[in-house]
């Protein structure tokens, strides 16, 4: 009975708003959308968002964070500007995409010749 009641009130709840809600992921660095319903992309171009199976060359996600938001319209967009206050792009400083704290290789540590104290030969 109480499956029967969530049911009915879950239906309601729907009837009464329109639309179920719908689930998007939004990547901030890169100000995407990904409907999930629908299973594709939504980005800016230019003034424009533009939906899209493939993000183009230029826009890469790879590990970036994203954030689950709702929305009771397709035009999850519409809210933009709230998602970008919200949910903030974390920049990160990497340099030439290597991690922070990365030292390079030291050829001088590899030949076993760095032993902090300098060649001998200049003063220091």
């Amino acid at each position: 009975m109480k499956k029967f009641l969530l049911f009915v009130l879950l239906f309601v709840g729907i009837g009464l708003t329109g639309q179920a809600q719908r689930k998007f992921y939004y990547y901030p660095t890169s100000n995407v959308y990904y409907d999930v319903a629908q299973q594709r992309y939504v980005y800016q171009k230019g003034s424009n968002w533009t939906p899209v199976t493939t993000l183009p060359s230029g826009i890469n996600l790879g590990r970036s964070q994203r954030y689950i938001v709702y929305s009771q319209t397709p035009e999850v967009w519409n809210q933009n500007q709230i998602h970008v206050k919200k949910y903030k792009a974390v920049k990160t400083n990497t340099p030439n995409g290597k991690a922070v704290g990365y030292k390079g290789t030291n050829s001088n540590k590899a030949l076993g010749k760095s032993n902090g104290k300098g060649n001998g030969k200049g003063k220091h």
